[in-house]
């Protein structure tokens, strides 16, 4: 029983509380310890209520332990907590034990990546009708909730335009400059040199009398905005009480929570005066009207926004105009006014997507093209140069920035952007285990075959495998398996031990994966690489078809003795154990196989099922798959079938194809050096995927059109520019393109990646395209020069991730490659 399990009644606390017994005719001797008690229960509640709360638990799923022993969640229960660790995606608090809810901002929205900040405290407030922890508004939280928790919906009309409508941005303008004259300063500083870039703000409000003015705004704005946050919005659970209050004046702001209906929920704006009038939706109808209530004109709003400072009370100094930044003063993204670069946190698979949704939704739709941009088309200038030229701007049609990238970022100076990110599903999103499994699974290749000598001799970090090494297997299973010793466990190293009674198993993608992947923890996220553990091995069996790795197969069986073994030791260690992912690497065996797509589709949903049901996590296992390059010129049937199988299993991942990957003289298998490499690529997805709860990201083709003679390829890419490397990647004949149809190959003069459309690459014909069934294909025909690919094909293709790691003294890339495909060829009317 706890304090807030007490009767306000005397009489009905004779047995309220077994600790503290206060039963009528109680003995003298027993006062004492009964006052006691209750200081005690009073220090409890106390410290409830008084910031000695730290929460515990793991990741995202957040314990406190109130000492209370609270056995009801009584609505309006109030605590104070101190967080012990950031969140990396949606979180949930368990107080004592009760079971676990969502936490939420002051508006019902739950907490994003980011939101809950370790070493600060939050009060926080039962919410029964949204069945969730509400962080109280008003509380000190409001300064850590990045762009003040929705900021345009907490504030008056004026405050509406400088403020970003995201929970991680400010608005771009609301944070460049505070007066003329430091925009003046800022022009004066870049006018000289047309490379350089300046704000929008630079081009706007040359005079004193302007920015008076603009102060003035802002003054009011901020005024309005402490105003409407010390009062906060009205808030109702459904639609129908909103509207029963009439009584808020013009432009207030109200709150449906739990309405039945769920469209219902959201912000409202009250039109009309106090006792009249209506309440209005927030929408992308609505916004237009309620921002045409707030100014005569998008050029004043500019130049009251970018004025605007005060508001927020941010302090900026050095070269870097602020574009997108949190309320900590970070910035997320900006402009270097001395060399006219882009910088920020421009890869952060958790800001970008804040960045995109900041210029998306409040940006181009408020300002417009009014910055003096010199082009036209469909990209929103948010910074342009001196020359009219586009420095930043945001693509409406591509959804991604775009601008004067700096060569670290990829860009040298070209147009330059990363793909935003997309977050799994919340269902699909791994939960970390003090264990976290990852099982090579295939043929010859996830086993090593050819990898001789094994170079991962020691484990650097904390990741483990079994006694008898990543290709072990289980002592008397029916698997027939041939390396036992899967009852013990040791650091993760590489051996030439074979299970399935290969003689060339050396070498696997199990250390370059683990160790690379905690290696990413530590420079991506901050966390020490002790602290993530992998258990990694290999379950497969040399010159084995699909059918014979599938359930039902003799062979299927180790693969279930790996996860049940594994999962056993880390019961025996105190430890818990969830297996993530599986990176299945086959395909040669069964290169002219028919139905390996349906058959590979139905083992991906094998896998997490069985897995699931031997570990008993909740979460599911996803598979990693790489693209064959072998036997591609004579049957691309398996390759094409990954990278469709990837694109449409949710549960399914394309990772990389390998035909840049060095080769084993048999052209079938890759080198010791070749599994190190692709092991960096599986533990680049498994870190995203794992750990970030990100999609990882590969180059895609979108569509292939064609105009005339000019054949234009389009593709979803990771990071911008795309490269037709033919120094780095052995040179294919026409990059790896080739165009056909049902009468031939077409003769293809010129291939080159589009300057002005990074994403897209142009093919130039030498004639008019005739016959049916056009269609492009890449790397299905012909193979690069020196490979040594059995069959195999390749291409010159590939993004500007500067992703790399070395080993022995030499650097890898880790660019994302194009895959094999084929697309068909849409013709377009000429004009």
């Amino acid at each position: 029983m706890s304090v807030t399990d007490w009767s306000p009644q005397p009489s009905g606390n004779a047995v309220a509380d077994r600790a503290i017994p206060a039963r009528d005719g109680a003995a003298g001797r027993e006062i004492p310890e009964m006052v006691r008690g209750v200081m005690a229960g009073m220090r409890r509640y106390a410290d409830a209520q008084g910031g000695a709360l730290v929460t515990g638990g793991r990741l995202n799923a957040y314990t406190v332990d109130t000492a209370l022993g609270v056995t009801e969640l009584r609505p309006g229960l109030s605590l104070i907590v101190k967080v012990d660790r950031d969140n990396t995606a949606e979180a949930t608090l368990n107080v004592d034990g009760s079971g676990p809810l969502p936490w939420v901002d002051a508006g019902g929205v739950r907490l994003q990546a980011g939101r809950i900040i370790a070493g600060r405290f939050y009060n926080i407030i039962l919410d029964a009708d949204a069945l969730a922890w509400r962080v109280q508004a008003g509380s000190s939280t409001l300064d850590e909730i990045p762009g003040l928790i929705d900021l345009r919906q907490e504030v008056s009309e004026n405050a509406s335009s400088v403020a970003a409508k995201t929970e991680a941005t400010t608005t771009a303008a609301a944070i460049v400059a505070t007066q003329a004259g430091a925009v003046e300063a800022a022009r004066a500083e870049v006018a000289g040199n047309t490379a350089t870039v300046a704000t929008a703000a630079t081009q706007v409000a040359d005079d004193a009398a302007a920015a008076q003015s603009a102060q003035a705004v802002a003054v009011t704005a901020r005024d309005q905005a402490q105003a409407a946050v010390a009062s906060g919005r009205v808030s109702y659970a459904t639609l129908a009480q909103l509207q029963a209050n009439l009584a808020p004046a013009d432009g207030a702001q109200g709150e449906v929570r739990a309405d039945p209906v769920p469209a219902r929920n959201g912000i409202y704006d009250k039109v009309g005066p106090s006792g009249s009038g209506s309440w209005e939706k927030w929408s992308s109808t609505t916004l237009p009207a309620v921002e045409a209530r707030t100014t005569a004109n998008t050029k004043q709003r500019l130049d009251d926004a970018v004025r605007a400072r005060a508001l927020f009370g941010f302090d900026f100094t050095g070269s870097v105009i602020p574009v997108v930044a949190d309320s900590d003063g970070r910035v997320h993204l900006g402009v270097d006014a001395l060399t006219g670069n882009v910088v920020g946190r421009l890869s952060d698979a958790q800001v970008a997507p804040s960045i995109q949704r900041t210029i998306q939704k409040d940006v181009y739709p408020s300002f417009g093209n009014v910055w003096g941009y010199a082009g036209t088309g469909t990209v929103y200038p948010i910074v342009v140069g001196t020359n009219g030229a586009v420095a930043l701007g945001f693509d409406r049609d591509k959804n991604e920035l775009v601008g004067l990238f700096p060569a670290s970022q990829g860009g040298g100076g070209a147009v330059a952007s990363s793909t935003a990110l997309t977050p799994l599903p919340s269902a699909d999103r791994p939960l970390r285990a003090d264990w976290n499994g990852a099982i090579a699974y295939g043929q010859s290749l996830s086993i090593g075959a050819t990898g001789l000598p094994p170079l991962s001799t020691a484990q650097i970090y904390a990741n483990l495998t079994f006694g008898a090494g990543p290709k072990a297997t289980k002592a008397g299973s029916s698997s027939g398996g041939t390396n036992p010793g899967t009852d013990t466990s040791k650091p993760l190293v590489e051996d030439s031990l074979g299970g399935d009674g290969g003689t060339d198993r050396g070498e696997t993608i199990c250390s370059g994966l683990a160790n690379g992947a905690v290696e990413r923890l530590a420079v991506e996220n901050g966390g020490a690489p002790s602290t993530f553990v992998i258990f990694a091995s290999a379950a497969g069996k040399g010159n084995t078809g699909i059918g014979g790795l599938s359930p039902g197969s003799t062979w299927w069986q180790n693969f279930l003795d790996h996860i049940t073994d594994a999962k056993a030791l880390a019961t025996a260690a105190g430890k818990s154990y969830a297996l993530h992912a599986v990176p299945w690497l086959q395909g040669e065996a069964s290169i002219n196989s028919a139905g390996y797509e349906a058959s590979l589709s139905s083992l991906v949903t094998s896998i997490d099922s069985n897995a699931r049901a031997i570990t008993g996590q909740a979460t599911p296992v996803h598979t990693l798959l790489y693209q064959t390059a072998f036997g591609v010129k004579t049957s691309p049937a398996v390759a094409l079938a990954q990278l469709s199988v990837a694109q449409a299993h949710r549960l399914a991942h394309h990772v990389s194809a390998i035909y840049h990957m060095p080769y084993s003289g048999d052209g079938t298998h890759l080198t010791n050096v070749g599994y190190l490499w692709l092991g960096r690529y599986f533990a680049r997805a498994y870190k995203l995927l794992v750990i970030d709860g990100v999609e990882p990201p590969s180059i895609r083709p979108i569509s292939a059109t064609l105009r005339g003679t000019e054949l234009r390829v389009r593709f979803s890419v990771p990071r911008l520019p795309l490269v037709l490397d033919s120094a780095s990647l052995a040179a294919a004949l026409n990059g790896g393109f080739v165009v056909r149809t049902d009468s031939g190959e077409a003769t293809i003069s010129a291939v080159a990646v589009d300057t002005s459309s990074p994403d897209t690459v142009v093919l130039t014909l030498a004639a008019a395209l005739a016959g049916a069934n056009p269609r492009l294909r890449y790397a299905l025909d012909n193979l690069g020069t020196g490979l040594n690919i059995s069959n195999g094909a390749s291409g010159n293709l590939r993004d500007s991730t500067p992703d790399r790691f070395s080993f022995g003294g030499l650097t890898y890339p880790l660019w994302h490659v194009a895959p094999h495909f084929e697309l068909p060829i849409l013709t377009l009317a000429s004009i």
